[in-house]
């Protein structure tokens, strides 16, 4: 567990690692559903679609929810090139 913190740390940062449960815990939904494919006969759940979009919108909606909530509109620079000029900046965003 000490190891994978100090991953997320160097990767992402230290103010990052109060998200270490939830990479912890998807990261294990992934592996044990992707070891339900080595029993004979059976099939990985991540193989459905329905469960793939679920878990990725799922964390999408957070990733944003917490984004908006901590830099409010300046997360959607992220999406704008350097040197963007002002007129394009509303058809780059929306």
């Amino acid at each position: 567990m000490r190891t994978i913190l100090l991953m997320i740390e160097n990767f992402v940062g230290r103010s990052a690692s109060i998200y270490l449960p939830l990479f912890y815990s998807i990261f294990h939904i992934v592996l044990f559903s992707n070891f339900l494919g080595l029993v004979p006969y059976s099939s990985t759940p991540t193989v459905e679609i329905v469960k793939t979009l679920s878990i990725a919108f799922t964390l999408l909606k957070g990733i944003l929810l917490i984004g908006f909530l901590t830099h409010k509109l300046r997360l959607l620079a992220i999406f704008l090139p350097s040197g963007c000029p002002n007129g394009l900046i509303p058809l780059k965003i929306f």
